[in-house]
């Protein structure tokens, strides 16, 4: 029976006409004057690893972390949500279903971003990297475990929907993915058709 089913943020749920490579361009001159550019050239969107980078160099992690969420705040004011998004909150709110946002953001990126498009009211659980230790955060499954652990769901009881090799956390719960770039328990194209197969995962449709 599932009881849960935990998202990603960034490429999951929100998209941005913003690119983070974009965004960080625009930054360069703030990445390079704290030091952290010479850390952050082969990023992608996850920032868990500047974090333990800077604070090998010596780095003021606290001052990167505010630059990590300038970012963020910048990338989210030309976001939007992607296909099936709000299918599948509602699907799972008019099912009773549990849902919850787990996520390697800031939380006041994610916040601006579920406000601004109508959908904060649908989590029962927000949890991002501010509420995580770094050795906790995705591919770790400490911060996911805990979430569970406050929801009162058992791994076996959730999903998991995600688009990338961080999101396939090494538990029970059912892993699926959204595109092809990496292999989960199932791959969907998008939302609307993660919809179609919670609903198969249910009972409520036939496996063809």
């Amino acid at each position: 029976m599932i009881k849960l089913v935990v998202l990603d943020f960034d490429y999951t749920l929100v998209g941005s006409e913003t690119g983070f490579y974009d965004v960080k361009g625009l930054k360069k001159e703030e990445f390079k004057c704290r030091g952290l550019w010479r850390v952050a050239e082969g990023l992608t969107h996850e920032y868990g690893s500047v974090f333990r980078v800077a604070e090998e160099l010596g780095l003021d992690v606290e001052d990167v972390k505010k630059v990590a969420e300038e970012i963020e705040l910048e990338r989210m004011r030309t976001s939007y949500l992607l296909e099936g998004a709000e299918e599948l909150l509602g699907f799972l709110r008019g099912r009773g279903v549990k849902i919850a946002l787990l996520t390697g953001n800031c939380r006041k990126a994610v916040l601006y971003a579920l406000e601004k498009h109508g959908i904060r009211d649908f989590f029962d659980l927000i949890v991002t990297r501010d509420e995580c230790a770094p050795r906790d955060m995705k591919p770790s499954a400490g911060c996911y475990l805990r979430l569970l652990e406050k929801l009162g769901v058992r791994e076996e009881e959730a999903v998991l929907i995600g688009d990338s090799e961080a999101d396939l956390l090494p538990v029970k719960s059912v892993r699926i993915i959204v595109g092809d770039k990496v292999k989960g328990d199932y791959n969907v194209r998008d939302l609307r058709e993660a919809v179609d197969l919670l609903k198969r995962l249910m009972g409520e449709g036939e496996w063809t």
